[in-house]
């Protein structure tokens, strides 16, 4: 995966005209335009919204499970109604899933959500030219 490209100019805005009109039909734009570099992405604005909402759901889902999980187990202070049984998930290879799978996808929610949180204040990830 390339992360960026620097090439070095002698006219900057004439290959800022050029890569504009290259660029536009592919998606790209030019947040970023100084004296000396111009830079290209997609900008912040490319489904940020439904990822956000996507990832919002994913982590509520796991939370939910969780609670479910220990509203339902048995002998918990906290049972609330009689669950069809966690004997399954404590033994291997289940005991991965609560134990290890679990806590791996909401680190990997918050991941995303970091990144995405960066991604609007303003952090765009294109090529530097």
């Amino acid at each position: 995966m390339i992360a960026h490209i620097s090439i070095g100019v002698k006219n900057i805005d004439r290959v800022k005209h050029f890569y504009d009109a290259a660029l536009r039909p592919l998606g790209y734009k030019c947040p970023r335009g100084a004296r000396t570099s111009v830079g290209y992405g997609f900008g912040v604005d490319r489904h940020t919204t439904a990822i956000g909402a996507w990832n919002l759901f994913g982590a509520a889902d796991l939370a939910l499970a969780i609670a479910f999980g220990i509203t339902s187990a048995e002998g918990s202070p906290l049972q609330v109604f009689p669950g069809p049984g966690s004997e399954a998930m404590q033994h291997a290879p289940w005991s991965f899933v609560p134990t290890v799978l679990v806590p791996i996808w909401l680190i990997l929610h918050a991941i995303i959500a970091v990144q995405l949180r960066r991604a609007k204040i303003g952090q765009v990830v294109g090529a530097f030219i």
